[in-house]
């Protein structure tokens, strides 16, 4: 479950490494388009996370284990009281825009999953 906090904080740590490697104060007054501009580097870390977190779920939805039945919530149960929390299923289908069916008919396919994750991370993620 990635939340909107710890995606914050993913990219408040990859400023903070950039400043480290260019030994500049976090009192001097850069702003974080000056220390990516001097660095040269683009913010990867949050898109490569999302891209190897998407590339884990279509593994999972591929084959027949306990983390499909987790993910898909068919295992039986209540959940505590309050309000729902975040799940890897709310996040896939936040950042891919799609609705569980439709999700679930693309994972069948390896090329269009991975059309569809390039897309829904916004920056090509070089493949391993």
């Amino acid at each position: 479950m990635l939340k909107k906090s710890d995606e914050l904080r993913i990219e408040a740590f990859e400023m903070k490494v950039l400043r480290q490697i260019l030994r500049v104060s976090w009192t001097a007054r850069k702003t974080n388009e000056w220390i990516l501009e001097k660095t040269g580097v683009t913010r990867t870390l949050l898109a490569s996370i999302k891209t190897t977190k998407l590339r884990y779920f279509e593994h999972i939805m591929r084959h027949n284990c306990i983390e499909k039945d987790i993910n898909q919530e068919t295992l039986s149960g209540k959940r505590k009281r309050g309000n729902p929390k975040t799940t890897w299923l709310g996040n896939i289908i936040q950042w891919t825009n799609m609705d569980l069916e439709r999700i679930l008919r693309v994972t069948d396919s390896r090329s269009r999953w991975r059309r569809m994750i390039h897309g829904a991370v916004g920056s090509r993620i070089e493949d391993d």
